[in-house]
């Protein structure tokens, strides 16, 4: 098992990859630890995880598009999901009192990032397709 994980995670050089997974832990990490939550935050906290871990897997997706169309929509798809993580976060965020404060500030800051690569790499592939 621990073999396939390396291989799952390792395998590609694409840094937007590469981001958007590092970018699903530590979500995922923000999520399993918090405490004190009620079912209201559960669902919400289950939303920001399935958004932001979404980034992820449709960017990992579009390395294997059928054409650039497919791979522009694909990427625009996770785009659209981080705008629905930003919303989550926002929404999730006002009761953090348990999240460290450079945890915080590390996931703005990759969300921030990914967001760039994504709308520089559709921006490249639309020119490029003229």
């Amino acid at each position: 098992m621990e073999r396939e994980q390396y291989i799952i995670y390792s395998e590609t050089t694409s840094l937007l990859v590469k981001t958007t997974t590092e970018f699903a832990r530590s979500i995922h990490q923000l999520c399993t630890g918090w405490k004190h939550r009620n079912a209201y935050e559960e669902k919400s906290l289950l939303q920001l995880y399935r958004a932001a871990t979404s980034v992820a897997a449709n960017s990992r997706e579009a390395r294997y598009a059928e054409s650039r169309k497919d791979f522009i929509h694909k990427l625009k798809i996770a785009e659209k999901e981080l705008a629905e993580f930003y919303f989550w976060f926002g929404l999730v965020g006002r009761n953090r009192g348990d999240w460290p404060d450079s945890m915080v500030h590390e996931i703005e800051e990759q969300a921030r990032y990914i967001r760039n690569i994504l709308r520089k790499t559709v921006q490249s592939a639309r020119s490029s397709q003229a």
